[in-house]
């Protein structure tokens, strides 16, 4: 039985966008067509690959000044072929530092502060998927480590289609944010709207690009 999508990682082109209805019909078009694209890639690599490559991925993220420097990191629990994020957790919680995960609460997501993988600190989410209890919430966030589908140079960012990250990215005060992906799922531009926000980095296995 297939999994259900996580938080913020729930495909759907019902996505409203400021432009006019000819402008989104087109760019919801193109996100679709990449969404469908990129997932059928991604889930067909190999389980070892995944975690090889994730390792790389992570070691970008984990050398960069914005992790030294954060003492709350906020992350995610991956699902299917998503990069994954233990070597994140162990580093977080080795150096001392706070974890944050995602919960959805209505037509957002907050976070809660983790303090350890057990079981006890999760419950079942809206989609079926482990969330943390909401025990302790992250006031202040300085590091944002976001999933997706597709990233380009400038920091633009394809999800799932419900505008989580986009809506708490735009109530929050200023998170520097790093997007996780695979090599192939950076691209040359990723169709956006207004209401689309980017990101400041985009980590690969190649190495982290630096958007804004």
């Amino acid at each position: 039985m297939p999994t259900p999508d996580p938080p913020g990682r729930h495909p759907s082109s019902s996505r409203i966008s400021p432009f006019s209805s000819a402008d989104d019909s087109i760019i919801n078009s193109k996100k679709s067509r990449i969404r469908k694209q990129l997932i059928e890639r991604r889930n067909a690599l190999p389980p070892e690959i995944i975690n090889d490559l994730s390792i790389l991925i992570q070691q970008a993220v984990i050398k960069s000044e914005q992790f030294h420097a954060a003492k709350t990191i906020g992350a995610y629990f991956p699902v299917r072929s998503e990069v994954r994020t233990n070597l994140l957790f162990d580093e977080i919680f080795k150096l001392e530092k706070r974890l944050a995960l995602p919960k959805v609460n209505g037509h957002r997501i907050d976070f809660f502060r983790i303090l350890s993988l057990n079981d006890q600190y999760f419950v079942k989410g809206r989609y079926g998927i482990k969330e943390p209890g909401p025990l302790d919430p992250a006031d202040k966030i300085d590091l944002l480590v976001v999933p997706g589908i597709a990233f380009d140079k400038e920091g633009h960012r394809l999800g799932y289609g419900k505008g989580y990250y986009d809506r708490f990215l735009t109530s929050e005060k200023p998170i520097y944010s790093i997007g996780l992906c695979f090599e192939f799922q950076l691209l040359k531009h990723v169709p956006h709207g207004r209401s689309d926000k980017r990101l400041n980095a985009v980590a690969t296995e190649t190495g982290m690009y630096h958007c804004i």
